[in-house]
C-alpha cells in the first residue's frame, strides 16, 4: 500500500527536475543564437483516436 508521506518526495522531485530543465533549455537557447527555427506542422483530417499508433 502506499504511503501518504511519500507524496511531498514526488512533488518536490518533479519541481527540481522541472527547474532543471527550464535552466537547461534556456542555456540552450542562448548557445544555438539567431538561427531559424524548425518547425513542423502535421495537419490530418478524419481521424480517431485509434488511428495513430506506434505499430501504424
Amino acid at each position: 500500500m502506499y504511503s501518504v508521506n511519500r507524496c511531498p518526495e514526488y512533488h518536490f522531485v518533479g519541481k527540481t527536475f522541472a527547474v532543471m530543465m527550464m535552466v537547461l533549455v534556456g542555456f540552450v537557447g542562448n548557445a544555438i543564437g539567431d538561427e531559424r527555427p524548425n518547425i513542423v506542422l502535421i495537419m490530418a483530417d478524419d481521424m480517431g483516436f485509434s488511428d495513430i499508433g506506434c505499430y501504424g
